[in-house]
Protein backbone atom coordinates (compact mmCIF):
# COMPACT_ATOMS: atom_id res chain seq x y z
CA UNK A 1 0.00 0.00 0.00
CA UNK A 2 1.44 3.15 -0.89
CA UNK A 3 1.34 6.45 1.06
CA UNK A 4 -0.60 9.31 -0.26
CA UNK A 5 1.58 12.48 -1.33
CA UNK A 6 1.82 15.06 1.79
CA UNK A 7 -0.71 17.89 1.16
CA UNK A 8 0.51 20.68 -0.53
CA UNK A 9 -0.59 23.27 2.75
CA UNK A 10 0.69 21.21 5.12
CA UNK A 11 3.71 20.93 2.94
CA UNK A 12 4.08 25.16 2.99
CA UNK A 13 3.42 25.03 7.02
CA UNK A 14 5.74 22.57 7.95
CA UNK A 15 8.60 24.79 5.26
CA UNK A 16 7.42 27.66 7.52
CA UNK A 17 7.63 26.13 10.86
CA UNK A 18 11.42 24.68 10.26
CA UNK A 19 12.66 28.64 10.00
CA UNK A 20 11.23 29.74 12.75
CA UNK A 21 12.31 28.32 16.20
CA UNK A 22 9.85 26.69 18.27
CA UNK A 23 9.88 29.52 20.79
CA UNK A 24 9.10 32.33 18.46
CA UNK A 25 5.78 30.59 16.45
CA UNK A 26 3.66 31.64 17.92
CA UNK A 27 4.74 35.45 18.37
CA UNK A 28 3.14 36.07 15.22
CA UNK A 29 4.25 37.42 11.57
CA UNK A 30 7.19 40.53 11.85
CA UNK A 31 6.45 44.20 11.04
CA UNK A 32 8.61 45.02 7.95
CA UNK A 33 8.76 47.32 5.41
CA UNK A 34 8.14 47.48 1.91
CA UNK A 35 11.18 47.12 0.87
CA UNK A 36 12.40 44.98 3.37
CA UNK A 37 9.49 42.60 1.92
CA UNK A 38 10.75 42.66 -1.23
CA UNK A 39 14.65 42.22 -0.32
CA UNK A 40 13.61 38.87 1.30
CA UNK A 41 11.56 37.55 -1.14
CA UNK A 42 14.11 38.21 -3.40
CA UNK A 43 16.61 36.36 -1.65
CA UNK A 44 14.37 33.42 -1.33
CA UNK A 45 14.09 33.27 -4.89
CA UNK A 46 17.77 33.23 -5.30
CA UNK A 47 18.12 30.01 -3.25
CA UNK A 48 16.37 27.94 -5.93
CA UNK A 49 17.63 26.49 -9.33
CA UNK A 50 17.76 28.83 -11.97
CA UNK A 51 15.81 31.50 -10.34
CA UNK A 52 19.59 33.30 -9.31
CA UNK A 53 18.60 35.91 -11.51
CA UNK A 54 14.79 36.58 -10.39
CA UNK A 55 14.20 39.94 -8.10
CA UNK A 56 11.23 41.50 -6.49
CA UNK A 57 10.21 44.97 -7.63
CA UNK A 58 6.89 45.52 -5.71
CA UNK A 59 4.60 43.79 -3.12
CA UNK A 60 1.11 45.43 -2.78
CA UNK A 61 -0.38 46.12 0.60
CA UNK A 62 -3.93 45.12 1.78
CA UNK A 63 -6.55 47.54 3.26
CA UNK A 64 -7.92 46.11 5.27
CA UNK A 65 -6.19 42.75 5.99
CA UNK A 66 -7.29 39.64 3.80
CA UNK A 67 -9.53 36.98 5.84
CA UNK A 68 -6.06 35.36 7.08
CA UNK A 69 -4.76 38.35 8.88
CA UNK A 70 -2.08 39.22 6.23
CA UNK A 71 -1.85 42.85 4.79
CA UNK A 72 -0.08 42.25 1.58
CA UNK A 73 -1.16 40.46 -1.63
CA UNK A 74 0.05 37.59 -2.92
CA UNK A 75 0.49 38.48 -6.44
CA UNK A 76 3.70 40.23 -6.72
CA UNK A 77 5.90 42.29 -9.24
CA UNK A 78 8.75 40.46 -10.59
CA UNK A 79 11.59 40.83 -12.77
CA UNK A 80 12.69 38.01 -13.76
CA UNK A 81 15.67 38.83 -15.97
CA UNK A 82 14.70 36.07 -18.93
CA UNK A 83 14.25 33.27 -16.25
CA UNK A 84 11.46 31.62 -17.97
CA UNK A 85 8.11 31.77 -15.63
CA UNK A 86 8.31 27.70 -15.57
CA UNK A 87 11.19 27.95 -13.87
CA UNK A 88 9.97 30.32 -10.89
CA UNK A 89 6.29 29.25 -10.46
CA UNK A 90 6.40 26.57 -7.87
CA UNK A 91 9.09 28.65 -5.80
CA UNK A 92 6.58 31.87 -5.86
CA UNK A 93 3.93 29.77 -4.06
CA UNK A 94 6.26 28.47 -1.77
CA UNK A 95 7.83 31.62 -0.92
CA UNK A 96 4.93 33.74 -0.93
CA UNK A 97 2.94 31.17 1.85
CA UNK A 98 5.78 31.17 4.16
CA UNK A 99 6.57 34.80 3.66
CA UNK A 100 2.85 35.49 4.08
CA UNK A 101 3.04 33.55 7.68
CA UNK A 102 5.93 35.47 8.61
CA UNK A 103 5.86 38.85 7.95
CA UNK A 104 3.22 42.15 7.68
CA UNK A 105 3.77 44.80 6.59
CA UNK A 106 4.31 47.79 8.65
Amino acid sequence: MSAKPDNPDTTIKNLHDADVPEEFRDLGPRRVGEAELARWLTAQFQTYEGCGEVTVEQVFRLDPPDSEGCNWSRTLVLDPRGVDPVVYVIPYGAIVEKARKSFVLA
